[in-house]
């Protein structure tokens, strides 16, 4: 193969590459995997059953107050972000923005 050739094949692999990267960026995500903010009082309480695990035993895990925990379950929009990212670190979520008026959320980048 001479340098030419080669030089095509990489630039065929580079345009496939920044395809695939497109589709990922701009994929659809099925809006009913995701839960509401509202509803992360009842992965806490389901993870605290599975786990044979407190309340306060939680807020250990989360490094947080017993109060806090308290507080972020009963009104999370109103607690801090970090506070709701440290409950979703210990049951294995994180956290996502979507518009609430499509049916899908739409993932994409600015670049």
């Amino acid at each position: 193969m001479n340098s030419n050739e080669t030089i095509q094949l990489i630039d065929n692999l580079e345009a496939q590459l920044d395809q695939l990267r497109k589709n990922v960026l701009t994929s659809k995500v099925d809006k009913n995997s995701f839960i509401q903010l509202n509803d992360i009082g009842k992965l806490v309480t389901r993870y605290c059953k599975e786990h044979n695990n407190q309340l306060g035993d939680f807020s250990l895990l989360a490094n947080i107050s017993a109060n806090t925990l308290t507080r972020a379950l009963r009104a999370p929009e109103t607690s801090k972000i970090e506070t709701i990212n440290s409950v979703l670190k210990v049951i294995g979520k994180q956290l996502y923005i979507g518009d609430k008026q499509t049916s899908n959320i739409q993932i994409s980048s600015n670049k």
